[in-house]
């Protein structure tokens, strides 16, 4: 699918990127010693919230992910038969939503396959 507006964002630093950029840079730069970082899917995302949290949370366990914002987070899941959408996940509300990749900046939450 498509990976947004190439350059169109803004990753730390000021730095213009895209969501593969950025994970990209995060890869290369070694984040917390590991280069293998990447986008969570949907249901991976989604596994992360915490029903028993009522609006407008966050709807998350902010022990264990403190800086989570209350805001929209993109997933690597595309949205089927539209290679421009992709589905997030909504951590003010619990909530799964589709977003156009181009049109809609969100937050983005990295993760690794097997530790």
């Amino acid at each position: 699918g498509d990976p947004g507006t190439q350059n169109g964002g803004q990753c730390s630093g000021g730095i213009s990127c895209d969501t593969q950029g950025y994970v990209a840079a995060v890869n290369a730069a070694g984040l917390c010693g590991y280069h293998d970082w990447r986008l969570p899917t949907a249901v991976e995302l989604q596994g992360l919230v915490d029903y028993s949290i009522g609006y407008p949370g966050p709807t998350i366990d902010t022990n264990f992910f403190p800086d989570t914002q209350q805001n929209v987070y993109w997933s690597s899941s595309a949205m089927a038969g539209n290679p421009y959408g992709a589905w997030s996940v909504d951590f003010y509300d619990g909530h799964t939503y589709w977003y156009y990749k181009d049109l809609d900046p969100h937050q983005l939450r990295l993760v690794r396959s097997g530790q």
